[in-house]
This record gives structure tokens, C-alpha cells and sequence, in this order.
């Protein structure tokens, strides 16, 4: 896979460490030893367009710190647009509409490869999606996920006049970064409104590693569909890369993939589905693409300002289609994952209701990864992911039903 597709890593983040106490109960509900005390996010209408400047500090690969600035310009319809500072090498500019799942990427000199465009794009993981490397927005979820879940290491606060959750935890030292690239203590303040990571901060024995802090954040800013494109140079010629997404309307998902795809009917107040999309064929899932080749995949994107849950459904045998009762069981891991080369804490889950009752179920609440659940059906493979709690990602994947 080119180094621009890669799935980026969060680093230095602790897995028990940032873990409520998950207790499954005989039914396959679940609660925390903590209950909720607050909801993720506010209940008020959210703007439908941001925009802000990213400003990042690092120290990382070396002691004179770098300083980069990124203009952001973000609609809750999913369109996305980041531009770098020019004088940054090798830096990436990138525009994404999720009405048509393109993305363009104009690259700095003096790479050669000076433009990409991606069309047939999912939303979000375990199919690629819009690129989330400069803003990191799924950062902030697993602070999202864990205020809803009335973490103790999640506290309120406010940032720059706007209310926030701030989560402050030790993580362990990764052995692979080398000396002085991995912090040993992570701080994510994340807005309540958007799910916007405000600031982020990865220090090591109190030594500033990594700073991302959004600046001059402005509200409903006009934004029409030409905001979210980039002038691209003519030579030498983008290169062009098809992920064979397509949007389609929900009821017609079926008679294109040949089975029923799932829907949830318990997901928190506010949110509605947005986008669907469908794929013959969508590649490989997991870390290092370990799993098989993903099959008649259905997505489906629900939305509540700017958050995101996101629901796929993929043929589990890889032979005669639609998903055949045929062809063996293939091995498969996490279809999420967190990046190649890292592991995350998965708890297995037994689901009592819904089309995943009796299924092969994995919880993942990790810092490392979006929380989500994953499970396995006798045909299926599904996931359900976004800025939820260990309780609402379990009852939204016990209501999930086929789509009839």
C-alpha cells in the first residue's frame, strides 16, 4: 500500500488505563462500574459548518521543535478540507465530498507524485475513508466515549470559551518508537459540540513531545460544494485510485449485494443516517490487511452534527456470491483494528437480541482504536463504531435488524 494511504497510529495510549470496569451481565447487557453521569454531547441543534487553524508542536525524531500550520474547513454533511502551510516539505493539502466519496490530495514539492484523486471512498473505517491524519477527529472519541460512560479520567472543562471534556492518563512507553518518541503521558481536551479534538498533548517525563491545539475556530461559515476542491497542478498527471464505494439509496442496498444488510434501532438520541454505500469489492480489512477480501460490503453512515457512527456489513466466505452458506470459514480479526503493528484490548461479548444474537462479538473500548463492536455471523461480518459508550455501542448492536 502507498505510504500516503496508510492508516496513521495513535500513539502511546494506554488500553487498561483508560477501561471503565466492564460487567456483561447473564442477559448480555452491560454496565460500567462507573454509570453514566453525562451524556457525550449536547442535546442543542450543532452549527453545519467549522472552520480553525491547527497549529502542531513536535519534538519527535529530534530537540529543535518544528511548528506547522493547517487551516481546516469541516460540514457536517462530512465534507472536509485541510490546507498546509506551503513552506511545509512534502506536506499534503486534501479536499473530501462525501456526496460524491471523492477525495483530492495536492502533495508539496519536491515530491514527484504531486496529486491523488480517490474516488469510491467509504466514510469512515474498516474501509478507507477521508484522510483523518493532520485533524485526528477519532482521537477525540475514545474521550467521548469515555465521558458518556462517566469515566473518572474524563473531567468537564471549558477551552477557549468552549465546553469540553479533558482526559489526562498515564500510557505506557512503546518499545518500538526509539528513544524519546513515545510519550508517557497523554492529555485530549475534545469539544462537546462537534467531537473536535481542541488539544492534544503527548509529554514524557514532563517534556513536551507533541502539541495540536485547533485555533481562531469559527462557526457556520459559508461553505458551498466548490469549498471542498482543490486546484490540482496539470503535470505530471494526478494518479488516480477507485475504492468501488457507491452511494445508494438505503431500500436498494439489498437486490445490489444479495442479502439484507443490518440497521440499528437503539442509537442515541439526535442521530440520523446520512449516507449508504455498497461495494463488490472493498479490499482488504484489519491490521496489516490481514483479513480476506471484503465482499458485497454495506455501509451506512448515521450522523448527529459532527458525529459520526457508522455501521458495514461484508460477506464472512470469500466464494460464490451474493454470501455463500459455502467455501469454509476464513480466519478474521478486528476489520477495524488500530494500525499495523499494534493490538488492542478486545472484550468478548455475548448479545442475547437483535439479528447478532448467539454471534462471535468483540467490544473494543481502546485508545488506540474508534470503540466499536465487531461480530460474526454465520454469513456476515459487522461492525458498529463511533464516539459511543461500552452501554450504547451494546444496545445499538443488540437492535440491530435486516433491513426489510
Amino acid at each position: 500500500m502507498p505510504a500516503h494511504l496508510r492508516v496513521p497510529l495513535v500513539a502511546g495510549c494506554a488500553v487498561a488505563a483508560l477501561l471503565p470496569v466492564l460487567i456483561l451481565r447473564s442477559d448480555g447487557s452491560a454496565s460500567t462500574a462507573a454509570e453514566p453521569l453525562a451524556l457525550a454531547a449536547a442535546a442543542e441543534a450543532s452549527p453545519r459548518t467549522m472552520s480553525g487553524v491547527l497549529v502542531t508542536r513536535s519534538r519527535l525524531g529530534g530537540d529543535r521543535p518544528t511548528t506547522s500550520r493547517s487551516s481546516f474547513l469541516l460540514a457536517a454533511a462530512g465534507d472536509q478540507r485541510v490546507v498546509n502551510s506551503p513552506r511545509q516539505p512534502f506536506g499534503e493539502d486534501t479536499a473530501y465530498r462525501a456526496a460524491t466519496a471523492t477525495e483530492m490530495r495536492r502533495i508539496h514539492p519536491p515530491a514527484k507524485t504531486r496529486a491523488i484523486i480517490s474516488t469510491g471512498l467509504g466514510p469512515a473505517p474498516p474501509d478507507l475513508g477521508p484522510d483523518d491524519h493532520v485533524l485526528r477527529r477519532s482521537d477525540a472519541q475514545i474521550v467521548i466515549a469515555l465521558a458518556a460512560a462517566g469515566d473518572p479520567r474524563v473531567q468537564p472543562t471549558t477551552h477557549a470559551g468552549r465546553r469540553a471534556w479533558r482526559l489526562r492518563a498515564g500510557v505506557p512507553i512503546s518499545k518500538l518508537a526509539g528513544p524519546g518518541g513515545s510519550p508517557d503521558h497523554l492529555e485530549i481536551v475534545a469539544d462537546r459540540e462537534t467531537g473536535l479534538p481542541l488539544l492534544a498533548r503527548e509529554t514524557l517525563r514532563g517534556k513536551l513531545l507533541l502539541e495540536r491545539r485547533v485555533e481562531r475556530l469559527r462557526f457556520d461559515v459559508p461553505a458551498p460544494a466548490s469549498a471542498f476542491t482543490l486546484k490540482l497542478p496539470r503535470t505530471p498527471r494526478p494518479l488516480r485510485f477507485d475504492y468501488d464505494h457507491r452511494n445508494v439509496p438505503l431500500g436498494r442496498a439489498a437486490a445490489i449485494v444479495g442479502y439484507a444488510p443490518l440497521v440499528p434501532a437503539a442509537l442515541p438520541d439526535g442521530y440520523r443516517r446520512s449516507r449508504t454505500t455498497i461495494a463488490r469489492s472493498a479490499g482488504r480489512s484489519g491490521n496489516e490487511g490481514a483479513n480476506p477480501l471484503s465482499r458485497n460490503v454495506v455501509t451506512t453512515a448515521y450522523r448527529r452534527g459532527f458525529e459520526l457512527v457508522v455501521v458495514t456489513t461484508r460477506c464472512r466466505r470469500t466464494r460464490k456470491p451474493p454470501c455463500s452458506k459455502t467455501g469454509g470459514f476464513p480466519r478474521w480479526s478486528d476489520p477495524i483494528g488500530a494500525g499495523e503493528g499494534t493490538v488492542v484490548d478486545e472484550r468478548p461479548l455475548a448479545l442475547s437480541e437483535g439479528a447478532l444474537a448467539g454471534s462471535r462479538a468483540r467490544l473494543v473500548i481502546d485508545a488506540q482504536a474508534v470503540p466499536h463492536i465487531w461480530a460474526l455471523t454465520d454469513n456476515l461480518v459487522v461492525t458498529i463504531a463511533g464516539p459511543l459508550s461500552a452501554n450504547q455501542l451494546i444496545a445499538a448492536a443488540g437492535s440491530l435488524q435486516p433491513m426489510r
